[in-house]
């Protein structure tokens, strides 16, 4: 799910693991990863965690490569390849 080269712990990594799997109930993930990850071990979240560069791509499901280009604000449909969405995803997120 992350590249080999990323440099988030092992909490980091819980978080933005969390972020996938609660962006599909089409709701903001963000307060509630932060709770379950940091709230439940009582510590602080103290940066912002740039979760989008770590994934790798290739290992997402569709859904999860539909849901995160949504995220991105980037106009997909449902007939899109894996392929294609991944693109996307990279142009959007690398451009900056």
């Amino acid at each position: 799910m992350f590249k080999k080269n990323s440099k988030l712990n092992t909490i980091q990594r819980k978080y933005c693991s969390c972020l996938l799997k609660v962006r599909s109930k089409k709701i903001s993930p963000y307060g509630i990863c932060t709770k379950s990850v940091y709230g439940s071990r009582k510590i602080k979240r103290k940066k912002n965690i740039k979760c989008s560069k770590t994934y790798k791509l290739t290992t997402l499901k569709k859904s999860e490569l539909i849901n995160l280009a949504i995220e991105k604000k980037i106009k997909v449909n449902r007939r899109m390849t894996r392929g294609i969405l991944m693109s996307l995803i990279k142009k959007k997120i690398y451009k900056g």
